[in-house]
């Protein structure tokens, strides 16, 4: 039933985000995988990315990046909100490699 996923999509997506707010990824990363098998969503999709980004997973993260924006899912692109601080995030992190 849509309703029914619709509910089960946004209960996966707050627990990613308490778990985001908590520093922990991998379980963000797998409520936002569920919250994605009930309903599409680039946000949802875009905050995936951004945990692989602060997992330093940075295939991953240019792989949903990429589909969040050209994907087979043809949902509608994120808010620069969402795309410009991964992008920035990305940025530095490669910067900061590179110092090293």
């Amino acid at each position: 039933m849509v309703c029914d996923d619709a509910l089960l999509a946004e209960t996966a997506k707050q627990a990613g985000n308490t778990h985001f707010r908590d520093k922990k990824y991998q379980h963000a990363i797998d409520s936002y995988t569920q919250s994605l098998e009930h309903q599409e969503n680039a946000a949802v999709l875009c905050n995936r990315a951004l945990c692989h980004s602060r997992l330093e997973e940075y295939g991953a993260f240019l792989v949903l990046l990429w589909q969040t924006q050209h994907g087979p899912w043809n949902l509608t692109p994120p808010s620069s909100k969402c795309v410009d601080p991964m992008k920035t995030n990305i940025r530095t992190r490669l910067c900061r490699s590179k110092k090293r």
